[in-house]
């Protein structure tokens, strides 16, 4: 198989072992890498070389989705957090009463510890509210030997709004 000639830019390494020339990009920051000059961000992805010179803006820089779908308001996101936070609740209430610990609720209902403790604190990923799928909380509800209905919080968000 033959390879493509290479451009010099392309040819040489930078000491952070990305390619001279190339754009690295991390949570909404750019920078170019030059021979010998140090890139501002060193943990990040490198965009393919068909992208490296182009003038895309960077991904999470705008407020529109890749879609082109406005971001969520803050209204909305705090709507859902209170949510989140009141499932929580109700699941540990519910899991106290039910005689049960964590691992056993997850054991049971087929999911990671780790997930059904991060669903117990209200949370996804560190800041980003619980969003468990319908199939875990249906799983759980099960274990728990409780109607689905018991488990959710009775104040529903307008998850239509953004």
């Amino acid at each position: 198989m033959a390879s493509r000639p290479r451009s010099p830019s392309q040819s040489r390494s930078h000491a952070s072992g990305l390619p001279c020339g190339a754009t690295a990009v991390s949570v909404g920051r750019a920078a170019h890498v030059q021979s010998g000059a140090d890139p501002a961000v060193v943990d990040c992805f490198v965009w393919p070389l068909r992208l490296w010179h182009t003038r895309k803006p960077i991904p999470g820089s705008h407020s529109r989705n890749a879609r082109g779908v406005e971001k969520r308001t803050g209204e909305a996101d705090s709507e859902w957090r209170d949510f989140a936070d009141q499932f929580a609740v109700l699941l540990r209430r519910k899991r106290h009463a039910a005689g049960l610990s964590q691992e056993d609720v997850a054991y049971r209902a087929n999911l990671s510890r780790f997930i059904y403790r991060q669903y117990e604190q209200g949370e996804s990923r560190r800041g980003t509210p619980a969003n468990p799928s319908l199939r875990a909380v249906l799983a759980i509800a099960q274990v728990l030997e409780v109607p689905l209905t018991e488990l959710l919080p009775h104040a529903v968000p307008d998850l239509r709004r953004r």
